[in-house]
This record gives C-alpha cells, sequence and structure tokens, in this order.
C-alpha cells in the first residue's frame, strides 16, 4: 500500500491573511498533484486574538467541506490550566481523524491539522500538542496496518529563501522573489500565492 502524507501546521502569524494561506495551501497541493487540502482545527478553545481563527471564522472562510473542528485531539491542559503541560481531550479522537484522512486521501486531498503554535519542538523538545496528535495518528494508523507519515506543512525539502522588505518597492519584491524562485525550481507561473 502507498504512504499517506498528513501534515500538521501552526498557524502563527497567518491570523488576518487566513485567504492567502489558504491560496498558498491550494497552490502547493495543486504543484504536487492533489486537490485543495481538508483543514482540521485540533484547539480546545478558539477564543484567539487572530481575528482569521477566533471561534469558527476560518471554518466561515473555508466551509463545511474543507474544514473541521476535533475539539477532541485539543490540549486539555489550556482549558484547565491544570496537570502536565500537554493532555490531549480525547486521545481517540485520532482514530476519526485517521478515518477522515483516508475519506480525503480517497477524494485526491490530504489533510493538515493545525493549532495555532508557531513550532511543535523547540530545543529539541515537544513544545506543542501537535506533535502528541500527530504521535497519536501514527500510533492509530500502525493498529490499521496503514502506511503514514505526518510531516509539518508544507514538507518537502526545506529551503531557504531571503527577502528583504523595502518599504518603497512593497510587495512588488516579494512577488519577484517568488516569481523567480518558481522558475529557477521548474514550478509553473499558475501556482502563484501572491494574486490578489
Amino acid at each position: 500500500m502507498k504512504r499517506i502524507t498528513a501534515f500538521s501546521f501552526g498557524y502563527f502569524g497567518w491570523g488576518n491573511a487566513t485567504p492567502q494561506l489558504v491560496r498558498a495551501a491550494d497552490a502547493v497541493e495543486r504543484e504536487r498533484g492533489f486537490r485543495p487540502p481538508i483543514f482540521v482545527d485540533c484547539r480546545f478553545k478558539r477564543s484567539v486574538r487572530a481575528a482569521g481563527f477566533v471561534g469558527n471564522a476560518f471554518g466561515d472562510l473555508l466551509g463545511p467541506n474543507r474544514h473541521r473542528w476535533m475539539k477532541g485531539l485539543g490540549n486539555e491542559q489550556i482549558g484547565s490550566r491544570t496537570g502536565p503541560r500537554i493532555r490531549i481531550h480525547e486521545p481517540a479522537a485520532a482514530d476519526d481523524l485517521l478515518d477522515l484522512i483516508f475519506e480525503a486521501n480517497d477524494d485526491g486531498r490530504r489533510v493538515i491539522f493545525f493549532c495555532s503554535c508557531e513550532w511543535p519542538k523547540q530545543e529539541g523538545k515537544i513544545h506543542c500538542h501537535r506533535t502528541t496528535v500527530g504521535t497519536l495518528l501514527l500510533r492509530s494508523a500502525r493498529k490499521r496496518d496503514v502506511r503514514l507519515e505526518v510531516v509539518e506543512w508544507p514538507g518537502g525539502k526545506p529551503t531557504v529563501l531571503w527577502l528583504f522588505y523595502d518599504p518603497k518597492t512593497g510587495l512588488d519584491r516579494y512577488r519577484t522573489a517568488a516569481a523567480n524562485f518558481r522558475r529557477e525550481r521548474g514550478y509553473s507561473s499558475r501556482s502563484s500565492i501572491f494574486s490578489g
């Protein structure tokens, strides 16, 4: 059986740019031969400062076919402020996420499960509960004898791209740098995430 890929993601910094985030994810997945991804919100609470992720704002943007909230995969410690730093509310909900990953795969889509944390690990230590969710997901896949990998979105080989912002040239400089980056790597021009 072919290995299935699921992604984890921290939306830190994207709170006021959710339409651009969706365009970026859709463009990346299209370049890789997939349909637009399904986003799974694995936060315990959704009362946050990031405007695009308050309550069901992100779900409203995407619609019910591309967004799910799985509170069971949230970090229960966020709600109680007691006990271990990371405690998944309903660990068995990883089975539900795996079911959704199968459904998405059958439809030519992949799943990105997310929370607000910027990094899953810091200084080699688990920093975010989505690392634990990934571990539960892999355990569930092993029980079903499924080949699954969980990687931080967008996956692939990391590339460093330095962009310097000049207020006189603004976003045009970013668009040019992104276009050059795509051209150097053989990506089509239709994969632009900077249209607006």
